[in-house]
C-alpha cells in the first residue's frame, strides 16, 4: 500500500485522545498527526511494511500515552539495527518506572530552555 494511501489521509480513522495534563506534558505524547507520521517513516524504511485500516486507530490507542520523541528514538535505533519492522512493542516504554524517568527528564529539558519546548 503506498504511503498516500486513503488510510493514512483519513484522520478520522484515529480517535481524539483527550489529554488532562499541563500543556508542555501534552504536546510531549504522540497525538494523531504523529502516528499517521511514525507508520509512514516505517513504510519509508521498510518497503514491505503494509498499513491497513486498523492500523492508526491500533497504534493510536497504544502510542497515545508515550512521548513522540521517545517513540522516534527507539524507531531510528531500531531501523540501524533490524531489517524487519517493528511492532508496536519495539517502540513503547515498557514500565511505569522508566516512563516516569523519562517524564521527568523531559521536564527538566523544558525548565532548562523553555524556549526550545514550544
Amino acid at each position: 500500500m503506498c504511503c498516500n494511501s486513503p488510510v493514512l489521509a483519513a484522520k478520522s480513522q484515529v480517535p481524539s485522545i483527550g489529554i488532562k495534563s499541563n500543556d508542555n506534558w501534552r504536546r510531549l505524547l504522540v497525538d494523531n498527526n504523529q502516528v499517521l507520521d511514525i507508520l509512514r517513516f516505517i513504510k519509508g524504511a521498510y518497503h514491505r511494511f503494509e498499513i491497513n485500516e486498523d492500523m492508526p486507530r491500533v497504534w493510536m490507542s497504544i502510542l497515545q500515552k508515550e512521548d513522540y520523541d521517545v517513540v522516534m528514538q527507539r524507531l531510528e535505533r531500531h531501523i540501524r539495527t533490524s531489517r524487519y519492522e517493528p511492532t508496536i512493542h519495539d517502540l513503547i516504554t515498557h514500565s511505569g518506572e522508566e516512563l516516569e524517568r523519562l517524564r521527568q527528564q523531559r521536564e527538566e529539558e523544558i525548565n532548562a530552555n523553555p524556549l526550545q519546548a514550544m
